[in-house]
């Protein structure tokens, strides 16, 4: 083989390397996304469960929220749902509470 093949190669290689890095990130990206829809869900779920005819329960709202989080893994892609619930369920706790 010439100089010159063996160093397509190794450029090709570095190249593919490169790609593969991305796309795994590309991936997990994709997965922390869909992890935060879920804890969204969660949320949302949670707070119609909770309505009443005039209003909404704050203690049962807060309370499936706690019970979904306490189903969620601490560490990996789904600890991103913790956050989620968090910062969504104060912004729930938050605007009701001023509207009352």
């Amino acid at each position: 083989m010439t100089d010159h093949t063996v160093q397509d190669r190794e450029n090709f290689r570095a190249i593919l390397h490169d790609l593969r890095a991305d796309l795994d990130l590309l991936a997990r990206q994709v997965d922390e996304a869909n992890q935060r829809t879920k804890a969204v869900g969660v949320v949302l779920n949670a707070l119609v469960a909770s309505l009443r005819p005039y209003g909404y329960n704050q203690r049962h709202f807060s309370h499936l929220v706690r019970l979904a989080a306490a189903d969620l893994a601490d560490f990996g892609p789904e600890s991103v749902q913790h956050e989620v619930l968090l910062i969504n369920c104060r912004k729930v706790l938050g605007k009701l509470m001023q509207t009352s």
